[in-house]
């Protein structure tokens, strides 16, 4: 048996290895403190890519691009906190919710990146199954960021969701 693919077939032994080693590490800063936190909606994300890695392994073309595409959500996590941290004399530059959001670059950036990976996709193989659908996700995900804290009915849910 080849090694490429002995280590394609027991691959979710990595995930699951992967995952433990990550529930390990983030134990202490991240998961006792979930309650504690605000914005519960981030979370949502962790959630929705380990769905997508997991439901489509076994057909290699469509999960390795799923794969891909987990990175994005985290653009707008790293980018944010690099411009507050780094740049913060850009802050100004962004649209203001309150303050300003820097997320507006990372949003932006992982949806060009999404829409220019569409085009390769479909240009490629002509394949419209994994990144229009990601792309769909976060953009969906990106107007509720930046708009549903003027809804009163997503208020509403929220102080519901917040007083569980």
């Amino acid at each position: 048996m080849k090694p490429d693919r002995t280590i394609f077939q027991k691959s979710h032994l990595f995930f699951v290895a992967f995952f433990l080693l990550m529930l390990a590490g983030f134990w202490l800063t991240y998961f006792t403190k979930i309650l504690d936190q605000e914005n519960y909606r981030m979370h949502l994300h962790g959630i929705t890519l380990i769905v997508w890695c997991t439901l489509f392994k076994s057909k290699p073309a469509i999960h390795a691009r799923y794969m891909i595409c987990t990175v994005f959500p985290m653009f707008t996590a790293i980018f944010d906190r690099i411009i507050d941290s780094y740049f913060p004399s850009l802050l100004p530059y962004f649209p203001d919710i309150e303050g300003p959001v820097a997320q507006v670059f990372g949003l932006t950036l992982g949806d060009s990146c999404l829409f220019a990976l569409c085009i390769w996709d479909w240009r490629s193989h002509k394949r419209i199954n994994v990144f229009p659908i990601a792309l769909i996700i976060h953009l969906i995900y990106h107007f509720s960021v930046l708009n549903f804290y003027k809804f009163e009915f997503w208020r509403s849910f929220c102080n519901w969701f917040f007083h569980l």
